[in-house]
């Protein structure tokens, strides 16, 4: 949404505190991080001038696997039939005949509409004839499964009479039976490679969804990659054929492919995989070749804060973190003036409405001026202007995943304030009372669990000894994420947790909400984390709209790389560094770039650096 007028934004409480161990954020770059509570750096290394994102070939993701393998795309056919000639004949056999009889029961016409059903999803009604046995009407339902995959039947009685009805196979059926030509053996799910381009996860499954007829809760994955890259995961897909979804590449948008097909038992959960390999380039960049060596040497041995990073707090001057704060606080009212109520930056269209609620409060007025691309606010409105100051109601009307996205923001932001102010008071070194995850006989053996706590997760505090023996490091230390079960450290960091939390005005027991999608138990975090197989490469280019890495799609079409496409002869040479590293899953590629460059890695900043991004 493009910013252009509007009321201030709200202030975001900034860390206090002048006692400083690691070295701090630039004050003239890093002030719209520090609203966030991001900070500090673990490096005291000089920054440097660099463009993240100038296009989205800059980003790429690769997600790695529960195995520990890297999600490449790296075919796009579907697997061969692995069933013998006699299995292929007898199935051929078994189609035929069933047919042929099919086509006895209901007539040729009949028939005729069941193949159109297939391709066109649409309804095929079966008349019944009084004296229709049980076991005809059987019989009937087998042979349409047997001779139309993808097509679910039903009987239904009427007063008229009763009849089969047939349509597209969208999942279970009311009698919680599916497909039984389904193989069992081979698996229930289909997983594949998606392949995108510059393009979100949820909108490419739409589009998958709406290409195979399918609602898109068919589909199953690990978690969502950036929009604004190139990126490669894991989806499963419940009982459709490999060869089906390898059709589509025919007809998907350029920005999409689908491969590496095969078929599994079980559906990915949510978080099923053990993180994401990066490879960035940051362009432009002005730094010294020995500072940019030494930054990049910093970061492999010592890594970055795990901060959340700015994505985690959205991109309008309403921070997603100040609406969390609000539903923890029962604030139900104040939550719907920050969704829907003026604010800094809107197009006009959007103000105008924006503007109407804020002066009227009339849900049916604001709503008649909000564009229908502002999505979150009519479904806002529209629920207040069917019940007025129904106002919980209204923000229930959001879907779960949005609301909870506002109270883990919240949490979040505590978070990043907590990890800043734990290094400006004690620097980069363990201390006794910090906490970190027990592994060994020994430590679990002295484990504390928060007597709230359902993962009973096992908690060890570094004692005097701990600290002497010099056994932990930075990147063994974990912070609460904040919530009803959890512990803090027995230091006086257990002080600065509370009172970040009174600062935010959110009392400790909020986080136990009576309302249910509200109730944080919470969860730890560690405070750095070191990247695995960092490796980097400064790199000279002259042509800004040529990618300098290459992405699975191109290596599978075998194209030319686009660095060799440059054209040496130009006098704007212009330095690259190119990054390749992997993460753990929820930790942000942005906040190791933005230890290295020592500036902010928000898309607008970025902008403000060079003008052609694209």
């Amino acid at each position: 949404m493009e910013n252009k007028t509007g009321s201030p934004p709200i202030k975001r409480a900034r860390l206090g505190g002048d006692k400083v161990s690691a070295s701090k954020a630039r004050p003239q770059s890093g002030q719209q991080d520090n609203l966030f509570g991001i900070e500090c750096y673990i490096s005291k290394t000089p920054g440097f001038r660099a463009i993240l994102k100038q296009r989205y070939e800059d980003f790429h993701v690769n997600e790695i696997d529960r195995n520990g393998n890297v999600v490449k795309l790296t075919d796009l056919q579907p697997p061969a039939d692995n069933s013998t000639v006699e299995q292929v004949q007898q199935k051929t056999k078994e189609t035929s005949e069933g047919v042929s009889q099919l086509k006895t029961l209901i007539g040729e016409d009949k028939f005729g509409e069941l193949k159109s059903a297939q391709i066109e999803a649409s309804k095929v009604i079966i008349p019944l004839n009084p004296n229709t046995s049980k076991g005809e009407r059987t019989q009937i339902h087998k042979l349409i499964r047997l001779c139309f995959a993808g097509l679910e039947s039903v009987t239904k009685t009427l007063d008229e009479g009763s009849h089969i009805e047939v349509s597209q196979d969208k999942g279970k059926n009311k009698r919680g039976k599916r497909d039984s030509t389904w193989d069992k053996e081979k698996g229930n799910h289909c997983q594949f490679v998606l392949h995108k381009a510059n393009k979100g996860t949820m909108d490419c499954i739409s589009i998958l969804a709406r290409k195979l007829k399918l609602k898109a809760s068919r589909f199953s994955y690990a978690g969502t990659k950036d929009s604004r890259a190139v990126t490669s995961q894991l989806v499963t897909l419940f009982k459709v054929e490999s060869k089906q979804i390898a059709q589509l590449n025919k007809s998907l948008p350029h920005y999409i492919k689908v491969g590496n097909f095969s078929y599994v038992r079980d559906k990915l959960e949510l978080g099923a995989l053990k993180g994401n390999q990066f490879r960035i380039v940051l362009r432009d960049i002005d730094g010294a070749h020995d500072s940019i060596q030494m930054a990049c040497k910093s970061l492999r041995e010592k890594g970055f804060l795990n901060y959340f990073g700015m994505q985690r707090f959205g991109t309008s001057s309403v921070p997603t973190s100040d609406i969390g704060k609000a539903l923890m606080n029962s604030d139900w009212k104040g939550a719907v003036d920050l969704i829907v109520g003026q604010r800094e930056g809107d197009a006009e269209d959007v103000d105008k409405a924006r503007r109407a609620w804020t002066e009227t409060n009339d849900a049916a007025k604001a709503l008649s001026l909000m564009p229908e691309n502002c999505y979150l606010e009519r479904k806002v409105l529209q629920r207040l202007a069917q019940d007025e100051n129904q106002y919980l109601q209204a923000i229930g009307s959001l879907t779960r995943t949005m609301r909870l996205m506002y109270v883990h923001s919240f949490q979040s932001l505590v978070f990043n304030r907590l990890v800043s102010k734990r290094v400006q008071l004690f620097g980069l070194e363990p201390i006794e009372g910090d906490m970190v995850l027990a592994k060994n006989a020994e430590e679990l053996e002295a484990a504390k669990t928060h007597p709230k706590d359902e993962k009973a997760i096992k908690i060890y505090f570094l004692s005097k000894e701990d600290i002497a023996k010099g056994n932990y490091t930075l990147k063994d230390i974990i912070l609460p994420i904040p919530g009803y079960s959890v512990l803090v450290p027995k230091n006086k960091i257990a002080d600065e947790y509370h009172k970040i939390l009174s600062q935010e005005g959110i009392p400790e027991a909020s986080f136990d909400h009576k309302t249910k999608d509200y109730r944080l138990s919470g969860t730890y975090r560690n405070i750095c984390v070191v990247p695995d197989d960092l490796k980097w490469e400064e790199r000279e280019y002259t042509d800004v709209t040529l990618p300098l890495i290459q992405s699975d799609l191109t290596l599978l079409e075998n194209k030319i790389g686009d660095q060799d496409k440059q054209d040496t002869s130009s006098k704007q040479h212009r330095r690259a560094l190119i990054l390749t590293f992997s993460l753990p899953p929820s930790t942000y590629a942005t906040m190791l770039v933005r230890e290295i460059i020592k500036s902010p890695t928000t898309s607008s900043y970025m902008a403000s650096l060079n003008p052609e991004m694209s």
